[in-house]
């Protein structure tokens, strides 16, 4: 078809336009993955000289301030940078395909009708400039879009510098090896199933494998109202809350006060303890020795360990992570039967309360930069796992008492490190997680999705808040949410103002607590997202809120305990130093708080 003298023009101009706008991207492109390489904001010479400077003097806080000013100027330019490559890939894709396109039907245009070749500002020696010119273009444009896509796929996704662990400047972070899965072997069973596929799910699909098993019934969860066992992260339902008030508010590890016993635990790990009855779980792993430990509560005496080891699958290296994830990162769970553990090397374990092994397998090596970091949860007798890696993300239910899978669901989103949290809403036992992009809900006995709200982006490390009305979700580098849940959820309220990098969102039905990675503290208005208060400690928070009462209580990396009176208003009850620094999340059982330090597992009594 004959093109118009006028639409001729036009296309001529629009072409030349988006040649223009294209190579301009393509230079922005080039320009920034040169600077990537040059500068590599993440490896930052003056942080690391400041580390070695802060660990010969912890105390110096102004060093500490001068590194947490450059950390953070450095994550914003290696973020900014990400973003623009990341927009910039698509840009350069649909400015390039419209160039050549425009440019193939003018060709074909003045070819038929050369009369469109007599005012051509190119006619002529321009012509041949023109080719040249395209040819330049096409050769910069084409290097660029291989770059952007290169670039989209090799850049790590780096975890801004653990407070409590100042001295490690610029997150290092190491891509993990990408093991190959290969068939589980249950231990202590009597059969075995294959692991979970390694396919990527296109974003519009949602996969339920699963068992022919009923639709969700009635729920049966456990209430905040358990005060002997305490068997999650964040305790029952892994909301963060506990109705009993009875617990102390004042205490000194360094000097003893109220610090009923201390027990050392023989292996590093970044899990918190669980307790069902007298019996308290922890779990650690340095290397590829992983270790289960089950200690009385009320004495401190480790009463078993177990090993998490020597499992057909598992790799014959410990995966690289971070150093604020390590290999037991994730905490534990029970249920009064048996206590299931995971590791970083996907060893997945189960044991009778006594420390007789009842089922293992390697579920498959997570194959992600800081290692695998999501917790357990118990529903109904399932062990609900949130697994989501490079080779494969999903939501997976095992039995407890066999280790056979039940379902599994896969997932459209990018690596998290939140974890499963339970709530009930319409009805429904509901297992809710955080990722990016989306908040989604699962039901809880069949994996079924009931609903998603895109709202995360960046590295997803808190889990969600729960009232009785919205899911609260935060990540750093996107914003805080207050969500509707539902079939037709969505997004009630947004703020961007305080954000957690770690810590998950604690919430009642009228106040929303944030902790932040650099010490800042807000209360919002459940309802509104109005900030109620705000107030600002020396160190951040890696430990989750939690709510005991009316009161709330925040650890920091520092390890001092800061207890608030869980009102509108700031007021502050106390503050308990520990003695060490704390990333974990306490545990609470019958008037007594037990906290794990970098080093000792504390129990603190009046």
């Amino acid at each position: 078809m004959k093109l118009t003298e006028k639409n001729h023009k036009l296309l001529r101009a629009l072409s030349y336009a988006s040649a223009m706008f294209t190579l301009l991207i393509a230079m922005t492109m080039i320009f920034s993955f040169l600077q990537m390489e040059l500068v590599r904001p993440l490896d930052n010479p003056v942080l690391i000289e400041l580390k070695k400077q802060y660990d010969a003097n912890p105390n110096n806080a102004d060093l500490k301030e001068q590194i947490r000013a450059i950390d953070l100027m450095a994550r914003k330019a290696y973020f900014s940078t990400r973003w623009q490559i990341e927009t910039g890939s698509y840009l350069l894709l649909f400015g390039a395909i419209f160039f050549f396109i425009s440019q193939r039907i003018l060709t074909d245009n003045e070819k038929k009708y050369p009369e469109f070749l007599a005012d051509a500002p190119d006619s002529g020696s321009k012509k041949e400039a023109r080719k040249y010119l395209i040819s330049t273009s096409f050769i910069v444009i084409i290097s660029a879009i291989a770059i952007s896509f290169y670039m989209r796929s090799a850049l790590p996704n780096p975890k801004p510098v653990p407070e409590e662990q100042l001295t490690a400047g610029i997150s290092k972070t190491i891509e993990a090896p990408a093991y190959l899965r290969e068939n589980e072997n249950k231990v202590g069973a009597t059969d075995s199933i294959e692991p979970a596929s390694e396919e990527l799910i296109s974003e519009a699909e949602n996969i339920v494998i699963q068992k022919e098993i009923p639709k969700s019934v009635s729920p049966d969860l456990k209430t905040n109202d358990d005060d002997v066992n305490y068997p999650f992260f964040r305790g029952n339902l892994s909301q963060g809350k506990l109705s009993s008030a009875n617990y102390p508010t004042s205490w000194d590890g360094k000097i003893g006060t109220n610090i009923l016993w201390k027990t050392e635990i023989p292996v590093f790990g970044n899990n918190s303890p669980i307790i069902w009855g007298d019996k308290l779980f922890l779990t650690g792993a340095e290397n590829t020795d992983a270790k289960i430990f089950c200690l009385n509560k009320n004495t401190g005496k480790i009463l078993w360990t177990a090993s998490g080891n020597n499992i057909p699958g598992e790799p014959s290296s410990a995966p690289e992570t971070s150093d604020d994830t390590g290999l037991a990162a994730p905490t534990a769970a029970t249920n009064g039967e048996a206590v299931v553990a995971i590791f970083g090397t996907g060893n997945f374990l189960c044991f009778d309360m006594n420390g007789k092994q009842l089922w293992a397998k390697n579920i498959g090596v997570p194959d992600n930069h800081y290692g695998h970091s999501s917790s357990l949860i118990i529903h109904n007798k399932k062990v609900l796992v949130q697994y989501d890696h490079y080779n494969s993300k999903s939501i997976m239910a095992f039995d407890i008492k066999t280790g056979n899978m039940i379902w599994e669901t896969k997932r459209s989103v990018a690596l998290s490190w939140s974890s499963p949290v339970l709530a009930t809403f319409d009805g429904i036992t509901q297992v809710i997680l955080s990722s990016d992009p989306a908040v989604i809900s699962y039901d809880a006995n069949t994996g079924e999705q009931l609903w998603s709200v895109d709202c995360m982006s960046a590295e997803v490390g808190p889990s969600v808040g729960i009232n009785s009305n919205y899911v609260f979700a935060a990540n750093e580098f996107a914003k805080l949410v207050a969500i509707k849940p539902g079939k037709d959820a969505s997004i009630i309220w947004a703020d961007n103002e305080y954000l957690p990098e770690v810590a998950s969102p604690l919430a009642t039905d009228e106040l929303l607590f944030i902790a932040t990675s650099y010490g800042a503290i807000a209360c919002y208005a459940t309802e509104s997202g109005d900030i109620l208060w705000e107030h600002e400690f020396d160190y951040g928070f890696y430990s989750s809120p939690i709510l005991v009462g009316d009161k709330v209580y925040m650890i920091d990396q520092a390890g001092v305990t800061h207890i608030l009176k869980s009102e509108k208003e700031f007021a502050l009850i106390e503050e308990s130093p520990l003695g060490e620094t704390v990333v974990t999340t306490p545990a609470f059982s019958e008037g007594k708080i037990y906290i794990r330090g970098e080093k000792y597992l504390y129990c603190i009594s009046d």
